[in-house]
């Protein structure tokens, strides 16, 4: 039902420039709600709506027991710019606010229950508005409205949307965290950091962890550029890095470089970069992570790696693999000039030193060793480490000062290289054409090199007394008459010498070791009982073994031989080789067959002759003693004597016929 002319004019006069809302609810069609016709209306609630729509702060009111809505022109922006106004006008509130109608009803039904005031700041009431449902914050006051009998009839809600300041002060909240994140992040970083102005390169901040990598105080940082912090052969690199940074870009790595600290000391350090507004200026913060030390530990690794694995080669030759090495450490430290001397009968030898001199190597070449012999003869004299930081002024240069500043050598340190027993077998030495000191990492390179060096020599010398050992071995089986043979257990590789051949007419070299080889030329008739007593010397403790025996040579023909050998066992006694060496004594077993069949023999003639010999014997013996014992008369004497003699003769005959068959028999 339309209001009357008559209601129409009672509500404007109360309402009159109230602005839209008091033209809507002028018009608004009461008397279908509880409220019924405004004819009808308490006082107070009139006089309360005329406060309302004639203020210019935000105002709301329910009032009743469905809580019936009134707003003003100033709260409109406050709701759904979609439906929500008008319609929230003379809407039950339960039923406009039905989202934040749980957080808002415990506060309306306190003000009418108890009449009793709130005040909220800055709340945030979620409201489904513009199509979605939006975080909103208000500052508001809930206060009573009397009706005409005392008793709490509405309520009235002055309020602001403070969604806006709200929104600026979280963003400065937030900008004010995000800055003390940042001096966090920035200060306590252990990688160094620094920011620098983009167009002038004047250091604007950095943190703690730059001050100790680069040496600088904080206020030296701070009125230095970033070039400073560079060698000038770097400054290119960090202009032509600086080019490609854009705004936006985010983080960026323009790669690693060269840094300089205070004491000149080089670093080489992996750069990140961001570029940004830093207390509105446009500024770059860089991000520098050393790697100098890794870095460091790769290239010597490396290093050492290849030089370890050039040593291991058969082919290798001690100069190339000492150059090698030594090149390789003056191209981690750079400037740096090493040389590797020899110790011999108390002088000094280089044995290899790619970056000194010719010269000069010439000059020290044989030098004697001693208290005040520069660094090496000092070092190989004292067995120490010797730091020489100015060579100038050193009195252990004394005697070759003038050679060293003829080639502008200022420095140099030595260390001893030790042998396996202690003594000094040559030194390693860093030449330096300026005064210095060794640093860390040079500390660290002189000492693990002398380890390094110290294998390489001793693998050397190994190689060369074996080599040595070899040539006496080849000059001794060459000189001999034996065959030598030396059979590796583990591979069965069996090597023979040159005697072999000259012996059994096999070619000499290396052969397969087994018991099928090995017994193939030994006599049928030998080989078992030679085969089981080589078992029997390696399966037991025995450190020797020999055995003679036929052997079958290249032709056919079968040689005496008398084997020995030694069995060479490995710590736990297991053998591992036997070297031995096999002597033809055919013509010795010949001669000694020979003899056992002459001796035989006249064994046999000296028996069977015993017979003929003991007749005439027998007679001659008997006649004598009939001559010497018997009173004969010279007749009788004279006989007897011609049967003497008669004997004689058959006795000389016997013999003589012995004797013949005993030439006969050596013949």
């Amino acid at each position: 039902m339309r209001q009357t002319d008559l209601t129409y004019q009672l509500l404007n006069r109360y309402l009159k420039n109230g602005g839209e809302m008091g033209q809507l609810i002028c018009g608004f069609d009461w008397e279908d709600t509880i409220l019924g016709s405004p004819d009808d209306w308490p006082q107070s609630l009139l006089t309360t709506l005329g406060i309302i729509v004639n203020s210019k702060y935000p105002m709301f009111l329910w009032w009743g027991p469905e809580l019936i809505q009134f707003y003003n022109d100033a709260f409109r922006p406050s709701l759904d710019k979609d439906g929500r106004h008008p319609t929230a006008l003379g809407q039950r509130g339960e039923d406009c606010w039905h989202e934040v109608w749980p957080v808002i009803k415990p506060l309306i039904d306190q003000v009418m229950n108890g009449g009793e005031a709130t005040w909220s700041v800055d709340q945030l009431i979620p409201i489904f508005r513009n199509g979605k449902m939006e975080d909103v914050y208000c500052t508001f006051n809930y206060s009573p409205v009397n009706g005409e009998s005392g008793k709490t009839e509405g309520v009235l809600v002055i309020c602001n949307e403070t969604t806006d300041l709200v929104a600026t002060m979280k963003a400065k909240e937030e900008l004010k965290n995000s800055e003390e994140v940042y001096q966090i992040l920035f200060t306590s970083s252990p990688l160094a950091k620094w920011v620098y102005d983009f167009k002038t390169l004047k250091i604007l901040d950095v943190n703690d962890a730059a001050l100790t990598r680069y040496g600088y105080t904080r206020s030296e940082f701070l009125n230095m550029t970033a070039m400073d912090l560079r060698p000038p052969e770097e400054i290119p690199n960090l202009m032509a890095a600086r080019n490609v940074v854009d705004w936006g870009a985010g983080t960026i790595y323009p790669g690693t470089f060269i840094h300089q600290r205070k004491d000149k000391t080089k670093l080489q350090v992996e750069i990140w970069g961001a570029r940004f507004l830093f207390k509105n200026t446009d500024a770059l913060m860089v991000v520098a992570n050393d790697i100098t030390e890794s870095l460091y530990y790769q290239k010597l690794d490396k290093l050492e790696t290849k030089v370890l694995q050039i040593n291991m080669k058969q082919d290798s030759n001690r100069h190339s693999v000492l150059m090698s090495y030594l090149s390789g450490i003056e191209e981690i430290h750079p400037g740096m000039l090493c040389s590797m001397q020899q110790v011999k009968n108390s002088q000094m030898f280089t044995l290899a030193s790619p970056g000194l001199p010719k010269d000069f190597l010439d000059a020290v070449e044989g030098c004697k060793i001693g208290i005040n012999a520069g660094s090496c003869g000092t070092a190989a004299f004292t067995r120490q480490k010797v730091i020489v930081t100015d060579i100038a002024n050193d009195p252990r240069w004394a005697d070759y000062r003038e050679l060293a500043a003829r080639f502008g050598l200022k420095a140099c340190w030595s260390a001893p290289i030790f042998d396996k027993s202690g003594n000094v077998m040559a030194t390693f030495a860093n030449y330096f054409h300026e005064v210095r000191a060794p640093s860390e990492y040079e500390e660290n390179t002189i000492k693990r090199a002398c380890r390094i060096l110290h294998v390489i020599l001793e693998n050397f010398q190994r190689e060369e007394l074996l080599k040595e050992s070899n040539e006496k071995y080849v000059y001794a089986t060459e000189a001999t008459s034996d065959a030598i043979w030396d059979w590796d257990l583990q591979t069965e590789i069996i090597s023979w010498g040159q005697g072999y051949k000259t012996i059994f007419g096999y070619d000499e070299g290396s052969g397969t070791g087994d018991k099928q080889t090995i017994a193939a030329h030994i006599h049928p008739e030998d080989v078992d009982r030679v085969l089981e007593g080589i078992g029997k010397a390696i399966n037991s403790q025995q450190t020797n073994w020999h055995d003679e025996y036929r052997y079958i040579k290249q032709d056919g023909t079968c040689a005496y031989v008398i084997d020995k050998s030694v069995i060479i066992r490995n710590a736990g006694g297991k053998a591992t080789r036997m070297v031995g060496a096999m002597q033809d004594i055919t013509k010795q077993h010949q001669k000694e067959q020979m003899l056992k069949s002459l001796n035989e023999k006249l064994i046999e003639i000296s028996w069977m002759q015993s017979h003929i010999i003991r007749a005439p014997l027998t007679r001659i013996m008997a006649i004598v003693q009939l001559i010497k014992d018997a009173k004969l008369t010279d007749s009788d004497r004279d006989e007897a004597l011609e049967y003497l003699l008669i004997s004689a003769y058959e006795l000389d005959e016997v013999i003589k016929n012995i004797t013949d068959k005993s030439i006969m028999v050596l013949k």
